[in-house]
């Protein structure tokens, strides 16, 4: 039972509680409807009262709080064993690979609370070796960045930035590339957005779904350099495993 769905249960069946008790204080609809009751079962008022202060402490809530804690410990585990094999991949196709420069992301579709504006994607976790980790904000719309584009598509997506970064120099040539090749082209942003991210030079994104089968956010995993080897590798597969796995866990509540 998700936590949502526990603390209403607890907080409904306290108030149900209650209200049977003010019904019968008040004698309402009928108090000898509630003589008649109290006569049959003598019993009842006191296990209403023990309903009442037994589900005001939330036992359903906690119990369910204690269950995603230790869901999220062991996705916990299971996150850091796979980025271990990335990062061990990745060291093996990509010569003086850094270490610290892998990153991993968890993202995760935002609604807006205006009603009129968009979802967005919004990175909810980061791992990465090594000391403080510096992001630069990035919260893209469906069809912005690799990430957008993995939502856009519902489905894998991997885009050599670092190619585009050499090949677009200026906002004209970056321009110039959208108008010749497209959106797709450019992953669907503009110079500004690009210059955030350009130094991100391989980025690989999976996407995450609900049980329902529908696109609930994404993992994505970026360097500075070295596409072509890492799409060729395991890395791209590992990504994926992981994905499914948090998919498994429920990953709306992680």
């Amino acid at each position: 039972m998700r936590s949502n769905a526990a603390a209403a249960w607890d907080k409904g069946i306290a108030t149900a509680a209650l209200a049977a008790l003010a019904a019968k204080s008040q004698g309402f609809p009928d108090q000898r409807l509630w003589t008649d009751i109290t006569d049959r079962l003598p019993f009842l008022v006191p296990a209403l009262l023990v309903i009442a202060a037994v589900f005001t402490l939330g036992p359903f809530a906690a119990r369910a709080q204690r269950s995603l804690v230790s869901r999220r410990t062991q996705l916990e585990r299971e996150v850091f064993v796979q980025f271990g094999k990335m990062i061990r991949e990745a060291d093996r196709v990509i010569n003086g690979f850094e270490f610290e420069d892998l990153g991993l992301h968890a993202w995760q579709v935002k609604r807006s609370w205006w009603p009129l504006g968009k979802s967005r994607l919004r990175r909810v976790a980061t791992y990465r070796l090594g000391g403080n980790v510096v992001l630069r904000r990035f919260e893209p719309r469906c069809g912005e960045g690799v990430v957008g584009m993995c939502w856009d598509r519902d489905a894998e997506a991997a885009f050599n930035v670092e190619a585009l970064a050499i090949a677009a120099t200026t906002e004209a040539g970056f321009n110039a590339e959208r108008a010749a090749k497209g959106e797709p082209a450019v992953m669907g942003l503009t110079w500004k957005e690009f210059e955030r991210v350009r130094h991100r030079g391989a980025v690989f994104a999976s996407p995450i779904r609900d049980g329902n089968h529908n696109f609930r956010g994404c993992l994505s995993l970026d360097t500075k350099s070295g596409y072509a080897a890492l799409a060729a590798s395991r890395v791209p597969e590992l990504l994926n495993e992981l994905a499914l796995r948090m998919q498994a866990h429920g990953f709306d509540e992680m």
